[in-house]
């Protein structure tokens, strides 16, 4: 069998943002922690191009305002926020768990 071809992964300039944030904080306290979460965030995103369809969906019934097709995967403590779109994955953000994840991805 002949393996799928990795998706190409692609950051909104929000989730860019976002990470920078996360760094930039936990920087601040220890900033071995920040490379190893950093880390983790980027392997996890890696596994979207292989795996995109990995991540739990935000249904319609369950989130009405979100737009179809939204997913994510867990980062302790961050939520990874992405869609596959052709021709990839686009990584639309990454909230710590304990924000208002929908109304970040709503833009609220």
């Amino acid at each position: 069998m002949v393996p799928k071809p990795r998706l190409p992964v692609r950051f909104t300039p929000a989730a860019a943002d976002d990470l920078d944030e996360a760094f930039a904080y936990v920087t601040t306290r220890n900033r071995a922690a920040a490379a190893a979460l950093l880390a983790r965030i980027e392997q996890a995103v890696e596994h979207l191009g292989d795996l995109p369809e990995m991540g739990a969906p935000l249904t319609p019934e369950e989130f009405e305002l979100v737009e179809p097709g939204v997913r994510f995967v867990v980062v302790e403590p961050y939520l990874v926020f992405y869609r596959v779109a052709d021709p990839g994955v686009i990584v639309l953000r990454v909230l710590h768990a304990h924000r208002d994840s929908l109304g970040d991805l709503l833009g609220g």
